[in-house]
């Protein structure tokens, strides 16, 4: 070997990707895994335990793209964490209630989860429970910003726009 290479990787030709939710990002997430060789598994934040089950037993990459409901608050807990393997990582990318955040970092601290990334939390910006983030093995978190490119706010306030104009416009339909 000519360099160091640490921490050790694999690749992803041949992992199975699980998205757990079928929105546009959840079906597109799926369509990268895809081109990348994955074997991928799409679900709703409304399958069934067992199809759950079974699909966090397969999964090397579970990816999180469901909205937070009543339903999907602490979805992923310890008992769903208990499913994995202890080689398998989650990303959410979609709501940080969706996770148990303890039962998470206890699951990576024992080992029993490969690692995580989080792009969002369940309370942001987060306070005084990031110090306990900060030494958990193996998780990565990044700031949520996916929205904050000069294009997607441009989106936002052209989207935001429109509902105004088409609320005010039934209002006065109404009227």
């Amino acid at each position: 070997m000519f360099s160091v290479i640490e921490p050790e990787f694999d690749e992803l030709e041949g992992q199975t990707l699980v998205v757990l939710g079928a929105g546009d990002i959840g079906r597109g997430v799926l369509t990268v895994g895809e081109a990348f060789g994955m074997h991928c598994i799409g679900l709703t934040s409304r399958s069934s335990t067992a199809d759950l089950e079974a699909a966090l037993r397969q999964a090397d990459v579970l990816s999180l793209h469901a909205p937070l409901t009543p339903q999907t608050q602490h979805l992923i807990n310890a008992q769903r964490l208990s499913w994995m393997k202890p080689t398998a990582r989650l990303v959410n990318m979609a709501r940080g209630a969706l996770v148990q955040l303890e039962d998470l970092c206890a699951a990576l601290r024992s080992g029993q989860l490969a690692g995580a990334a989080l792009d969002v939390l369940p309370v942001e910006p987060p306070g005084s429970e990031l110090q306990a983030l900060l030494d958990t093995p193996n998780l990565l978190i990044s700031p949520h910003m996916g929205w904050s490119s000069r294009q997607a706010r441009s989106r936002l306030v052209q989207t935001m726009a429109g509902h105004l104009q088409a609320y005010v416009s039934a209002e006065a339909a109404s009227a």
